[in-house]
């Protein structure tokens, strides 16, 4: 399982099959890419940041 707030480390996990929860860093970069190109993999937790 990998826990980041990087991107950099979340993409190369996810497609080796890693559990992932990606934890959001607050500029709102991590949501955007979510939102567009992660939302539909199973293996990817995506946590926003609280307002």
């Amino acid at each position: 399982m990998v826990v980041t707030n990087r991107l950099h480390v979340a993409l190369p996990a996810v497609i080796m099959g890693k559990r992932v929860i990606l934890v959001e860093a607050g500029y709102h970069k991590l949501q955007g890419v979510y939102e567009q190109s992660l939302r539909g993999m199973s293996n990817l937790l995506f946590v926003p940041r609280k307002p």
